[in-house]
């Protein structure tokens, strides 16, 4: 199951488990479930992660030219109409993301931390017929993924 930018393990039972990246203090986060139905439910919850104090110098991030273009669908289909997916990932901050369909585009910018994430419609998009869609950078990384438009 994949949600957002985490993806949970589910057992047959249907329990599930997922790792989160916290930072000191307090963490939001929102879960949510669909199942096959249409069902949604969704769960707002804090984290607090407590650190003791150290006397080591906290890691450096990356030197912001450093970070590498990654890109993920959340979804890849979709039965709202109009259809769309959600897509994000990383890249040198200001770096433009093009994502493009033959059925629907968009662009974005990496932000100061090199993240990057948008909501792309597809409203011509066919029904139940999968479609490609490219996810690319300015400098030559790319990634594709499919779509099918259910309802």
């Amino acid at each position: 199951m994949f949600a957002g930018r985490y993806e949970a393990n589910v057992d047959r039972q249907g329990n599930w488990s997922i790792v989160l990246i916290l930072s000191p203090g307090p963490n939001g986060a929102v879960f949510v479930a669909s199942d096959a139905a249409g069902n949604v439910a969704e769960a707002r919850v804090t984290v607090h992660l407590d650190v003791p104090e150290t006397t080591e110098p906290p890691p450096k991030d990356p030197p912001r030219d450093e970070i590498e273009f990654t890109a993920h669908a959340v979804y890849g289909s979709c039965e709202e109409n109009p259809p769309y997916d959600v897509y994000w990932g990383t890249a040198p901050p200001g770096t433009p993301v093009y994502v493009e369909s033959e059925f629907g585009s968009g662009v974005v910018e990496a932000n100061a931390n090199g993240d990057w994430e948008i909501r792309v419609y597809f409203p011509e998009a066919p029904f139940e017929k999968e479609f490609t869609v490219k996810v690319k950078d300015n400098k030559g990384s790319k990634k594709t993924f499919g779509f099918i438009r259910f309802g």
